[in-house]
């Protein structure tokens, strides 16, 4: 027995002919069926990982040149232990701190996304090979509203853990000028989540919500202070907005006439 989508060691003897193979299968699986295997040119013991789903399968040696199973063994792959703690509720674009347990295949990982999204989605995720089960951090979503945490297996997609989480609006304001000479520098007055990519420009009011023209990041003015960005040369109307995250969703805008 062995906790499943675990790789194993599988140690073996045989003629290891060329591209002989041992593999794990269904234990109906006919003669030249694989799921996850090693070549036997490869050394012995071989190493693959167990089907993640739990179950009875069956260990195989394969000669490639016939498709014929020379060995067979039976092994149990037991449903492994996994979960996410974390915050029941966070602030929208804030680093949440996750706490892990799962069977840390190669490419696993942990996301957070809407509930009714498909399997293999994510949005901002971590490799669990690569962070600590008491280390994890995802950003999350700039919209407020229902998310959920994943474990995803690599091996087939499969969520093996989800967790429910709220995620709660962020606002921020803007005082500024109604109106300013073209090329002038105004001041701009802010309060707004101050997350490490935030900033504030000004562009046309129908640009893209990830366009900017002179700009400020916040984390260089304490909130509330002034700084100051540069208007446009050409006269018109434009818009003054706080651009949040990794995401840059605009959270804050305020028009400004350009005389």
């Amino acid at each position: 027995t062995v906790t499943l989508g675990r790789e194993i060691e599988v140690a073996w003897t045989g003629p290891n002919g060329h591209l002989d193979f041992v593999t794990v299968v269904v234990p109906a699986a006919p003669e030249g069926a694989y799921l996850d295997y090693a070549h036997t040119k490869d050394g012995s013991p071989a190493r693959f990982a167990l089907p993640d789903k739990p179950g009875t399968y069956e260990l195989r040696y394969v000669a490639a040149a016939s498709n014929q199973v020379l060995a067979r063994r039976t092994i149990v792959a037991l449903a492994a232990t996994v979960e996410i703690q974390a915050a029941a509720k966070a602030p929208a674009g804030s680093r949440l701190p996750v706490q892990w347990a799962g069977p840390n295949n190669n490419g696993d990982f942990i996301t957070v996304v809407s509930p009714g999204a498909a399997d293999a989605a994510y949005k901002d995720y971590f490799d669990t090979q690569k962070t600590a089960a008491d280390a994890g951090a995802l950003t999350l979503p700039i919209e407020g509203g229902a998310y959920e945490l994943r474990y995803v297996s690599a091996q087939s997609n499969q969520v093996l853990a989800r967790r429910a989480i709220e995620v709660t609006p962020v606002t921020a304001t803007l005082a500024a000028p109604a109106n300013g000479a073209a090329g002038a520098r105004i001041e701009v007055r802010w309060t707004g989540p101050n997350y490490p990519k935030d900033y504030i420009t000004v562009v046309a009011p129908d640009a893209p919500h990830n366009a900017y023209g002179d700009y400020f990041s916040t984390r260089d003015v304490k909130p509330g202070s002034a700084s100051t960005v540069k208007l446009p040369d050409k006269p018109g109307t434009y818009e003054l907005r706080y651009v949040a995250g990794v995401e840059e969703a605009v959270l804050a805008r305020r028009a400004i006439e350009v005389r």
